[in-house]
């Protein structure tokens, strides 16, 4: 009888271990995941994360929804010299039913070029826009991207680190059985 309490109690210690395991994982990964996403997320929109209210060089403060706060790099800040987007196109691009899908390049609010993205907005002369506001046509272009580019790495590094988690988790079994073996001698050397 005495044995079978003893097994029932390394069982319990082993299962403890591997539940807690689980969870303890299963937090650090999601954390750690969303630290990435958010990286990954600032990289793909050529933003940088805010530096105590200072501005940064070439780049637009984008508030999201959310309290986050992004310094995109603006490609008509970026690139002065060269006049990439036509003012014409950006006209024609906001009303509806009379963009040229022939021209090279169609402005949309909020796109993205290689090094930077674009922004317009109506009666601001060329790279001096230094903020957008939220609910601003080029603020929830840039959320939804962000967004989007978030949670596909998200998904994407969990999808990654699953086969790790798992085999860690699987560690809390046998560590559960070590703190049990611990309890067991400080006990014994406690009661005698």
């Amino acid at each position: 009888m005495k044995v079978r309490a003893i097994a029932r109690e390394a069982v319990i210690f082993a299962l403890v271990g591997l539940l807690l395991a689980e969870v303890g994982g299963g937090i650090f990964a999601v954390r750690q995941a969303k630290e990435e996403a958010r990286s990954v997320a600032f990289y793909s929109l050529h933003a940088t994360p805010p530096t105590e209210g200072n501005q940064i060089d070439n780049s637009v403060r984008v508030p999201l929804t959310d309290g986050t706060v992004l310094y995109v790099t603006d490609c008509d800040q970026l690139h002065a010299e060269a006049d990439l987007l036509d003012q014409a196109a950006r006209e024609r691009a906001l009303k509806p039913g009379q963009i040229d899908f022939s021209e090279a390049l169609v402005w949309i609010p909020g796109f993205l070029s290689n090094d930077c993205v674009g922004f317009y907005v109506p009666g601001v002369a060329k790279a001096s826009l230094r903020e957008v506001h939220v609910g601003d046509t080029n603020q929830i272009a840039i959320e939804k991207q962000y967004w989007r580019f978030y949670l596909d790495a998200r998904h994407r590094i969990l999808g990654t680190e699953l086969p790790a988690l798992l085999f860690v988790d699987l560690l809390g079994f046998p560590a559960g059985l070590v703190v049990w073996l611990f309890y067991r001698l400080v006990r014994f050397a406690v009661k005698g």
